[in-house]
């Protein structure tokens, strides 16, 4: 999870503009583009959030025109696919270190309309993009996707990372934390939902092992329990800065680590 800006993009030019591409698609959707920027209005006045911002199947007639002008945009859209390499660092909506997709934060089956709308497109990596599927939103208010557009309370540290079991060969959860509220339930859905099924807890264990085996490679002082919850803490601080995000996977981890006092003193005893 990271906040980025949002694109720059004059969306409602893009979509005036497609007109000249001569496409047939275009010509197609060209019928609805007052209702598409309306929609798009709406869109940035609830900040894509799913409770608000509705299914609207009036376009299912031109889903098939936006879908392929999405898959193969014409010139006047090349704008939208530079989004895909326009950052680096964490991946913005699991915090993997990976990008290369667009993932979009309403979904295209369902939420067509936005289909090419910079502000649902997310630079993401193909993980979370593909597992989270058209998975919107839960069953109570607040449980959706974090937005990395808009929810602010992303530049905090949000994420971490509960360690049980035995300590040979532990479990690991990330979890929520420093929140409450709407919030809380925001990040503690988008933890279940598209954290966790990107493969973050698999992740952590094989960070576990090489940690583990090489306590005296990755940390910088092994000479006491507190020296070694420091030099955590100092991981978890180089990782996000490398990441660009607090709540990158790596960051999560050391930082989950350094909380756990039996975790720090039985690193420190290997």
């Amino acid at each position: 999870m990271r906040k980025i800006d949002p694109p720059h993009f004059d969306d409602d030019a893009l979509l005036s503009n497609l007109i000249y591409s001569r496409s047939p698609h275009a010509v197609r959707v060209e019928t609805r583009r007052q209702d598409i920027l309306n929609r798009y209005r709406t869109y940035l006045q609830h900040e894509g959030n799913p409770w608000s911002v509705q299914e609207d199947p009036s376009f299912a007639p031109i889903k098939h025109n936006l879908e392929a002008l999405y898959a193969a945009p014409p010139i006047v859209l090349d704008p939208i696919n530079a989004l895909r390499n326009s950052i680096e660092g964490a991946c913005p909506m699991c915090g993997r270190s990976a990008l290369g997709t667009l993932d979009h934060y309403l979904p295209q089956s369902s939420y067509t309309e936005f289909a090419f709308f910079s502000k649902n497109l997310i630079p993401a990596c193909d993980r979370c993009n593909n597992n989270r599927g058209v998975l919107v939103k839960g069953l109570q208010p607040a449980e959706r996707p974090v937005h990395p557009y808009f929810d602010q309370f992303t530049t905090d540290r949000i994420l971490s990372v509960n360690i049980t079991g035995d300590l040979r060969a532990p479990e690991f959860t990330p979890v929520a934390i420093n929140l409450s509220g709407a919030e809380l339930a925001t990040v503690q859905w988008h933890v279940e939902n598209v954290i966790t099924p990107a493969g973050a807890p698999a992740f952590f264990g094989h960070m576990w092992g090489v940690l583990a085996s090489e306590k005296r490679k990755m940390l910088y002082n092994c000479s006491s329990v507190q020296a070694v919850h420091e030099s955590l803490l100092w991981l978890a601080e180089y990782e996000a800065t490398q990441k660009r995000s607090l709540n990158a996977w790596e960051s999560a981890f050391y930082h989950g680590v350094a909380a756990n006092s039996q975790v720090v003193e039985y690193i420190f005893n290997i």
